[in-house]
């Protein structure tokens, strides 16, 4: 291994042992710390050939983060989409449950208006869009809401 090559694999080992990278994510960050393109994609290559990166276990790791912070499916495959994970994976991972889905938006309705009537247009409204943009779909808002007994 060349000195550039070895200081390279050290950076890309010291981010991973933070937390999981997504491949394309860690190779853009090794290229922001000043690493060719073509050593950063190569020294990626290996590690996830080692093993030691795993677009599988990022998108676990990141699904169970996002989904603890009360984000919907959309918002995660999107953010997903946007760190660089292949579309394909992304929907073998994805979460097909939807009662799951629906429970969490429960969850995260009751936490944001636990003391509010959505009896009022303008409240119903308000949670509508509230989880819509925390990335549930339409469907699942209407179930969320009317589980609420509106």
């Amino acid at each position: 291994m060349k000195v550039g090559e070895l200081e390279c694999r050290k950076k890309a080992m010291d981010l991973l042992a933070r937390r999981e990278h997504g491949f394309i994510e860690l190779v853009d960050k090794l290229s922001a710390k000043g690493f060719e393109k073509n050593l950063s994609t190569e020294v990626g290559s290996r590690l996830r050939a080692e093993g030691l990166q795993s677009d599988e276990r990022f998108i676990e790791m990141f699904m169970r983060v996002r989904v603890s912070n009360g984000s919907g499916p959309i918002k995660i495959m999107y953010e997903l989409k946007s760190k660089g994970i292949e579309e394909d994976l992304i929907h073998k991972f994805s979460i097909k449950d939807n009662d799951r889905w629906i429970s969490l938006g429960k969850d995260v309705l009751d936490k944001k208006f636990k003391d509010v009537s959505l009896q009022t247009k303008k409240s119903w409204i308000k949670a509508a869009r509230f989880l819509e943009q925390r990335g549930f779909s339409s469907e699942q808002v209407r179930l969320i809401i009317k589980s609420r007994g509106v």
